[in-house]
């Protein structure tokens, strides 16, 4: 799934969370670390420690600014106004650093892995985190192939997208016409 690119892909309604947890479902802002979720007894006005609402390790983000949570983290790039605080915040939200990928990507991940009922479910989940948007339908495949159940309308589907590719046409009959020969499953 990492050489997939989990994470790699930008979906608008997950990034927004990252950056406005506010009106995200419970199960996200729980995973964000946000405070007034995890930790409602330590919430006060102003300023929060930036590990505050943290329940694990997972919810942690490094910054130049120190560790801090999913949540503290959008909530810095978003209404901070110290332009070196939120240089730092974004360095670590779209670059991230030696030993971490950029924040952004974990946090994707993390909604794929943790919430992704919230996105849709899984199907769903991988179409919108995944370079590869099919993997979800190629797992199933799998699975239904390795239990030996009915895989001929799938199978059927992989070879007209097949002959697409080699020849342009789905149809066996119109790519029959042509000297390459349509594509094939062994």
């Amino acid at each position: 799934m990492r050489r997939a690119g989990l994470g790699a892909v930008s979906d608008l309604e997950v990034d927004g969370w990252l950056r406005d947890a506010s009106g995200a479902p419970n199960r996200i802002r729980k995973i964000a670390g946000d405070p007034a979720i995890t930790r409602p007894d330590l919430v006060v006005p102003g300023r929060l420690p930036g590990l505050t609402g943290s329940l694990s390790p997972l919810d942690r983000v490094r910054t130049n600014q120190g560790a801090m949570t999913f949540y503290a983290l959008g909530e810095m790039v978003s209404t901070d106004e110290d332009p070196t605080r939120v240089d730092d915040g974004l360095g670590a939200l779209v670059v991230g650093d030696v030993s971490n990928a950029a924040a952004e990507v974990l946090w994707r991940q993390r909604v794929y892995f943790e919430a992704s009922e919230e996105i849709g479910g899984p199907g769903s989940a991988a179409r919108r985190l995944l370079d590869y948007r099919y993997i979800a339908d190629l797992i199933e495949l799998a699975r239904k192939t390795a239990a030996r159940e009915d895989t001929v309308i799938e199978l059927k589907d992989l070879v007209r997208g097949l002959n697409f590719l080699v020849t342009g046409f789905s149809s066996q009959m119109k790519a029959s016409s042509f000297p390459i020969r349509p594509a094939c499953l062994p």
